[in-house]
């Protein structure tokens, strides 16, 4: 898969998993493509602990009830629009 075989993103379709499949375009794709678009640098160890964080989070999914993660997401996007307000860093 290319990037240029990515969805485009459309504000009409919230369902779209374009997220979803750049990260496979990463972890399987043509992920030198994405990368040079990208301006980035990664060895391979870089993508060893990328493949690993995603695996340690489909465990995760499975494991952490479903409101759980509800919760902490909504906790995450308040912090969030609560620095964006105050105009205090987000990152």
């Amino acid at each position: 898969m290319t990037l240029k075989e990515l969805p485009q993103y459309s504000a009409r379709r919230p369902t779209d998993d374009w997220l979803l499949t750049a990260t496979k375009v990463l972890v399987h794709g043509d992920d030198a493509e994405f990368r040079a678009l990208m301006d980035l640098d990664w060895s391979e160890a870089q993508q060893r602990r990328f493949e690993w964080l995603l695996s340690a989070l489909r465990l995760a999914d499975r494991v952490i009830p479903h409101r759980a993660w509800i919760s902490i997401y909504r906790l995450y996007l308040w912090d969030m629009r609560f620095r964006a307000r105050r105009g205090w860093r987000i990152v």
